[in-house]
């Protein structure tokens, strides 16, 4: 009798379970039992953890006091009160588990006038009342030893330490307790041994930290010696004086040897499951013993409950599901009987199957089970399947092999440049650190002459170029391969305004053009968004303005509209429209669609050559980036517009200040004596860091990498330290995690000087410890700065610097100015940077006389100098300087 497919399957699983249900029983006793291991694993570690803790504290407290006394040593003190007073102050700060420290002398070292001098301290409660004397109140619950009269020179505790490295010592029994002692060396300055530190600790400390139990209330912990002395362990009050060995333990001395072989596991003796765990500071093991029953009650429960309960849930959900099946499968296999049968008699008559395969195929219409017709069913539908699917396939397989192929290659050329710019980023910046570093040393010199200065100004407004062409090209890489990020932060929107209106403005009269800044709408306070791209983006669009226009005026206008919030405690809004016109020479219609690509300039003939024509790229996508749009109108030969609008939050802050960095010249400080460490692979960037900080008056001190910066920090202790990022054997940012991991340096100001100028690697340096970011090349004003705020330190200048006024509103008509000669505009600059005012206002009355033409020059300089604006001055002299090298080169 055939029997359907859901019988067979509830008979199959029925017996499955009854045979499993042995397997499975063992199987859950297995996890859970292994569960309960794990648990006892993890309350030994814990609680080695807590002991470890208590450890490293006693040890901390050994080496604080020998480095008290190597300290009062290296001063030269050698009164005993004094070392007696150190060692009270030390033992009043000790940890709970100390029971008593002092430190003791080699011969006549310390106190030359003694031999034997160790001055002892220790707690009254657990010594006898015959030992040492008590001291007066406040501190009449602690005794003081000398232990010259125990002949300490002739003890473990002394003799050991004079080895040369700490150790703890085996437990031993004295004055009815058992005693464990960390003993040490005390060296001088010089390496030798001048005595020796010991830190005592009474065995019923540890009882008390491990008197707690292991798993379920149940279970002990004990702690060994790294030679099986049991330092503490559940005792009884009659043991708690008595000395005791692994070996008086019957389970301990059986598993003694497994011990010994492996730092931590479980071992299961005498009914019992033994854990232990070696701690690495000591070489103690701590052990957990935990009794059967406590692991094995909870385990044979869940496993018996869990294989009962699995049984009959598994027995209802079979029964459900053979009924399922049945009502589901029946109308299909009905259905599948009469295809078939169909299909046999239809190859019978038409393909003159085989007897044999006819046959087979009736005795399965006849026999076969509700699978084996729906199987037969499948393989048919498969076959008419395959040959369609398989043409599919094989067209999916060549394009994807084409996709992944193409995916590959643009991967690596991504890849490939952004090592490329990333290498070259580094490989340039770091010879351009040099080559600012020293012309900006070299520029303040004093015994320059005027062509030497000249000289060293051209290097580096070079240097300086080249830096901007290099922070182009990595600018536009970053916002290419989306790593610029912006860095939102509340500033003064006026005060950002002004002062790209008076770069301009000069500039602009140079070349005989108006220029003017309109403001229209609602008045601006603060608003909060990244001030520096935003910046970018005007000085860009303001500098191709003014270089493509020879006559004529800019204009650069602004208007605002405040958005008021609708819900009471929001933050309003300010939608500000930028526009900058200009009379210039236009771009052709034809060049308008390219005009925002990487490298695209404006076809004319004079400046094409000029800059990196990545400006408006840049000025684009960062645009895009702070979520608005640029964009163009152009008349060919009448000028251009450049607008976009953008949207930033208000705030509160009635006035930013931006910060004002002084450019006079720095000859020293006032302040204590400074020590500065530099860590760095180039020699070169170390050297241009010791020309500059030597002269002012620092101790400068060097390192090849983090691992030499390390030692030299732990050796010189420096005030304050300056590494890169990129070196050898040990990196910078290792370096500065290690120092911060460090309490004695937690603190100490670490700058990150490095060639990197991604965000994310400046961010990082800071989040991991940096005090701050220093880029290469070195701005010696922005680090001047940075040293008085992290130092605490006053400059002192050549002359006291002058404090910057309001600037001058600056003429927005078009006016004529007739520069004096490059040898003049030098003379005027070495004033302005010496500070020297009055000589200043000599010269500028000396070009008025020789040249009624100069006037309008000098009176722009005069304005300036009588409100001491020094800074714009240089400025002004600087631009007239570069103007002049232009003139002279073009007309070469």
């Amino acid at each position: 009798m055939r029997r359907s497919i859901g019988t067979q399957l509830f008979i199959s699983v029925m017996a499955g379970a009854v045979v499993t249900l042995l397997a499975i029983s063992i199987f859950f006793y297995k996890v859970l039992e292994n569960r309960s291991k794990t648990e006892i694993l993890g309350n030994l570690a814990t609680q080695v953890a807590l002991v470890t803790s208590q450890i490293q504290q006693v040890e901390q407290q050994h080496a604080d006091l020998a480095a008290l006394t190597q300290a009062l040593e290296a001063q030269g003190i050698t009164d005993p009160a004094i070392y007696q007073q150190v060692a009270l102050a030390m033992f009043k700060q000790r940890s709970p588990i100390v029971t008593a420290l002092g430190m003791g002398q080699t011969p006549y070292t310390l106190v030359p006038e003694r031999r034997w001098f160790w001055p002892y301290y220790l707690a009254d409660n657990e010594f006898s009342a015959s030992l040492g004397q008590l001291l007066d109140p406040p501190n009449d619950a602690i005794r003081y030893w000398d232990v010259t009269e125990d002949n300490y020179y002739n003890k473990d505790y002394y003799l050991q330490s004079l080895e040369g490295k700490r150790l703890w010592l085996e437990p031993y029994a004295w004055q009815g307790f058992i005693f464990t002692t960390l003993t040490g060396p005390i060296r001088n300055d010089t390496g030798q041994v001048i005595g020796s530190a010991g830190v005592d600790i009474s065995l019923t400390g540890f009882e008390q930290q491990i008197d707690r139990p292991v798993i379920a209330g149940q279970g002990s912990f004990s702690i060994l010696s790294s030679q099986g002395n049991l330092l503490a362990y559940p005792r009884d009050p009659s043991q708690s004086k008595t000395l005791t060995n692994y070996a008086d333990v019957p389970a301990l001395l059986k598993l003694w040897p497994q011990i010994q072989q492996q730092p931590s596991g479980i071992l299961f003796e005498d009914s019992t499951f033994w854990a232990y765990q070696r701690m690495s500071e000591t070489g103690w093991i701590m052990v957990a013993a935990v009794p059967q029953g406590v692991v094995l009650r909870p385990v044979l429960l869940a496993s018996l409950t869990g294989t009962l309960g699995a049984c009959l849930l598994l027995a209802g959900i079979t029964y459900f599901f053979v009924y399922r099946l049945n009502q589901r499968l029946t109308p299909i296999v009905e259905e599948c009987r009469e295809l078939m049968a169909t299909d046999l008699d239809r190859s019978q008559r038409l393909d003159g199957e085989a007897p044999s395969q006819a046959q087979a195929s009736s005795d399965l219409l006849e026999a076969g089970d509700e699978l084996d017709l729906l199987d037969y069913s499948f393989k048919q539908m498969s076959l008419q399947l395959q040959a369609s699917m398989q043409e599919l396939e094989l067209r999916v397989q060549a394009r994807t092999r084409e996709l992944e192929l193409a995916k590959d290659e643009a991967n690596a050329a991504n890849q490939a440049k952004s090592e490329f710019l990333a290498n070259m980023s580094h490989e340039l910046r770091t010879p351009l650190n040099g080559i600012l570093g020293y012309s900006q040393i070299l520029s303040q010199s004093p015994n320059l002459n005027v062509q030497e200065q000249d000289g060293i100004g051209i290097i580096n407004r070079s240097g300086n170029n080249l830096l901007l062409l290099i922070n182009d090209i990595l600018d536009l890489s970053k916002i290419e391969s989306r790593k610029m990020e912006l860095l939102p932060t509340a500033f003064d929107f006026k005060n950002l305004i002004r002062n790209v209106s008076d770069i301009f403005g000069l500039k602009a009269q140079q070349k005989q053009i108006g220029f003017e800044v309109k403001f229209s709408g609602d008045a601006i306070a603060g608003i909060i968004g990244d001030e520096k791209q935003l910046r970018q983006v005007l000085l860009n669009l303001l500098s191709n303005a003014i270089k493509f226009t020879q006559a004529g005026q800019v204009q650069l206008l602004i208007n605002s509209q405040r958005i008021a919030p609708e819900i009471e405690g929001e933050t309003a809004l300010y939608n500000l429209h930028f526009a900058v016109e200009d009379s210039g020479i236009g771009i052709n219609p034809k060049d308008l669609e390219s005009i925002f690509q990487p490298f695209e300039q404006v076809k004319r003939a004079k400046a094409q050559s000029e800059g990196t024509g990545l400006g408006l790229a840049i000025s684009s996508r960062i645009v895009q980036l702070m979520g608005g749009e640029l964009q163009v109108q152009s008349l060919w030969g009448k000028g251009s517009t450049f607008s976009f609008q953008l949207c930033f939050p208000e705030t509160a802050l009635a006035q930013v200040q931006a910060s004002q960095v002084s450019r006079e010249q720095v000859i020293g400080f006032e302040g204590e004596f400074c020590c500065i460490l530099v860590v760095d692979d180039r020699w070169e960037n170390r050297a241009v860091l010791n020309a500059f900080l030597s002269p002012l008056g620092f101790d400068i001190i060097e390192a090849n990498d983090g691992q030499e910066g390390l030692e030299m920090t732990l050796q010189h202790r420096p005030n304050l330290i300056i590494t890169d990022l990129s070196m050898p054997r040990l990196d910078g940012i290792l370096m500065i995690q290690q120092l911060r991991a460090q309490s004695e340096f937690a603190k100490t100001p670490i700058f990150v000087s490095s060639a990197s100028v991604y965000e994310q690697d400046q961010q990082r340096s800071l989040e991991l410890g940096g005090s701050f970011f220093l880029p290469k090349p070195v701005d010696f004003s922005i680090l001047t700065q940075a040293l008085a705020s992290h130092l605490d330190l006053k400059w002192l200048y050549h002359r006291s610097p002058m404090v910057d006024l309001e600037p001058l509103p600056i003429e927005r008509s078009p006016l004529s100015l007739q520069l004096p000669t490059q040898e003049q505009l030098e003379t005027l600059l070495r004033l302005s940077r010496s500070g020297l005012v009055n000589n200043l206002l000599g010269e500028l009355d000396s070009l008025d006389a020789q040249d009624a033409a100069l006037i309008a020059f000098t009176k722009q300089i005069r304005s300036m100098a009588k409100q001491f604006q020094l800074k714009q001055i240089q400025q002004c002299l600087l631009d007239c300087l570069e103007s002049s090298e232009m003139g002279e080169t073009s007309g070469g």
